[in-house]
């Protein structure tokens, strides 16, 4: 093994480091992206540079996070879904709280975008382009 495609797992109970500098922690784990982390149970960083940690989360894309617990997943480049429940789907987008189960959760597929919600499929809160909004979706143009 080359130093520069060194990986790290520090503790190994079926997990899997194949990016370079990957690492991953806990139990049943997948660190495919370069210079990726993942740690808990049954999760997976698999873009460049991502993070994930919790139970079933998963940053797919570059430079995403994920935490919590419970069907997380960080779709698209930089983006950051924490809690349980929640789904990113695009470059930039974040989504905090709670879905409502693993089959109805909380999404953001707007780039630029923070969704908070808990317990729904709707989000609570609603921040796009620097604007709060009391919406679900943003203001369309006439």
């Amino acid at each position: 093994m080359e130093w520069h495609k060194k990986t790290e797992c520090v503790q190994c109970n079926s997990n899997t480091t194949s990016g370079i500098y990957s690492s991953a922690i806990g139990y049943s784990n997948s660190a495919t992206g370069d210079y990726s982390f993942v740690g808990g149970q049954l999760s997976g960083s698999n873009g460049k540079a991502s993070f994930s940690f919790g139970q079933q989360v998963f940053a797919k894309d570059n430079y995403s996070i994920a935490m919590g617990g419970r069907t997380i997943e960080a779709y698209g480049t930089n983006s950051f879904a924490v809690g349980r429940y929640l789904k990113t789907y695009t470059t930039d987008a974040m989504v905090i709280g709670y879905g409502f189960s693993s089959t109805s959760t909380l999404n953001n597929s707007i780039n630029n975008s923070l969704i908070i919600g808990f317990n729904s499929t709707k989000p609570t809160f609603f921040l796009w382009g620097g604007h709060p909004m009391a919406s679900t979706a943003p203001a369309k143009s006439a």
